[in-house]
């Protein structure tokens, strides 16, 4: 695949730094809202965009809604400032790493949170099997091993979707591993 034009994209980018603090601040906001009304949707909450951005930007709680719903917002929040963090100050993505990310996301499940599963799971319409319980922690860390070799050999983009779909593919929480995913893929 030719990444030529992103490439392109991302240069034409560079050149228009370095932007203030204010602008820096209220772009990562708003990419971040709209992160985490679109990573949580994918996975069944029913929060509107509006709606999350009230909980994260004021403080509110929506009417009607799940208690865990918001929890999911303000969790996937906290997971996204995590990882910018993590990105800025280039820490590598290791199994420490992800497992603290998960802690975050699944802030409301106090008992899986950060924990590899240790049961076997199934995806509904799934066309594998996922990997069963006692080879996750074996095939995170060789998963981790290769990504390193993947970022020096490939586009970063082809490198991080690489990882991504065989993550989804261990899955190795029982429940997160979208929104976890989804975020731990911001590293660079």
């Amino acid at each position: 695949m030719d990444f030529k034009h992103i490439d392109e994209l991302r240069n034409k980018l560079k050149s228009l730094r370095p932007l203030n603090e204010a602008e820096l601040e209220r772009l990562r906001e708003e990419f971040m809202i709209e992160n985490t009304y679109n990573s949580n949707a994918i996975e069944g909450n029913s929060l509107t965009l509006r709606e999350t951005a009230l909980i994260l930007q004021q403080g509110v709680t929506i009417e009607g809604k799940h208690v865990r719903e918001h929890l999911e917002v303000i969790g996937h929040k906290d997971a996204f400032y995590y990882m910018i963090e993590l990105a800025d100050t280039k820490t590598p993505l290791t199994e420490r790493v992800i497992k603290e990310l998960h802690s975050l996301v699944l802030m409301n499940d106090a008992k899986n949170k950060g924990i590899y599963r240790s049961v076997e799971v199934a995806i509904v319409g799934a066309v594998h099997t996922l990997t069963p319980p006692y080879l996750i922690h074996e095939q995170m860390e060789a998963l981790l091993n290769e990504y390193k070799n993947m970022k020096q050999d490939r586009h970063v983009i082809e490198a991080v979707t690489e990882f991504h779909l065989r993550f989804e593919g261990i899955h190795p929480f029982i429940d997160g591993n979208g929104r976890t995913g989804r975020l731990k893929n911001g590293e660079g």
